[in-house]
């Protein structure tokens, strides 16, 4: 398992760059639900539901351990930054610490995915889902008791985080033969794998996974991708972030799965 680092409510992170950590994985006595919008939310008022949504449960705004982020298109490295910094202070405002423990780098203790559509992007980037933790209890009138162990893998795309820059490592940059979209797809599902080896967990245990590509993969993803997460993979016409990448997948392992509609946009 890799070095966890206690949030200070209800789950680990697993430390990543500055903008979001690797994973976050619920400690004992505490469980990941996670929140569907049925429309999305633009992210001048996205964070405002999120502390709605949780003040509703008598939950901390420290509860929120992931976001699923959709944005108008892919960023420019400057672009990509200066996003991060507006990201950070909604974050910061909501009440999440990001100074870090103190023998710890600063940094976000969320988990995040990040994807541009490739039909109908929105105007400003806006709120897809959000996931956030809770003490375990039973649910429903069966008494249904949410998973044990759930976490959040946070989106990975070609590319190696923490470097100076994205656009010199991007893994076979610009080729989208079969060849070069097999070397994404292996490096992606790589860094996947070392995520969940570092939170404790591996693929049988996860109970959802999406990837995101603007290409026409489906026969690779049938061929590579599934056979390794041994299930249904949920395939979305979204690019990453950034530009000049292609492919991106996260998972996830979680108690509840809810759909809201929201009463703002």
């Amino acid at each position: 398992m890799g070095q966890l680092i206690d949030s200070g409510y209800g789950y680990d992170f697993l430390p990543g760059v500055a903008q979001y950590s690797g994973a976050v994985v619920a400690r004992d006595g505490y469980s990941v639900s996670r929140v569907r919008l049925t429309q999305l939310v633009a992210h001048d008022v996205a964070f405002e539901l999120i502390g709605h949504h949780l003040a509703a449960l008598e939950l901390p705004s420290t509860a929120l351990c992931a976001v699923e982020l959709r944005c108008p298109e892919p960023f420019s490295e400057e672009g990509f930054a200066d996003y991060n910094e507006r990201y950070r202070s909604s974050l910061t405002h909501l009440g999440v610490d990001l100074t870090g423990p103190q023998d710890a780098p600063a940094g976000s203790p969320l988990a995040r995915s990040m994807l541009c559509p490739v039909v109908d992007p929105p105007s400003d980037v806006s709120l897809h889902a959000f996931s956030y933790v809770s003490p375990t209890r039973e649910i429903g009138p069966g008494g249904l008791v949410p998973l044990d162990r759930t976490f959040v893998v946070s989106g990975s795309a070609e590319v190696p985080e923490g470097r100076s820059t994205y656009r010199g490592h991007i893994v076979a940059r610009g080729d989208i033969s079969q060849t070069g979209l097999r070397r994404k797809t292996s490096w992606v599902l790589g860094e996947l794998t070392r995520r969940l080896g570092a939170i404790g967990a591996d693929w049988p245990a996860v109970t959802a996974v999406q990837a995101y590509t603007g290409r026409d993969m489906g026969a690779l993803i049938q061929v590579s991708v599934q056979p390794m997460v041994g299930g249904a993979v949920d395939w979305h016409a979204c690019l990453p972030p950034i530009a000049d990448l292609e492919f991106e997948m996260d998972c996830r392992r979680v108690g509840l799965e809810l759909s809201l509609a929201p009463t703002v946009s």
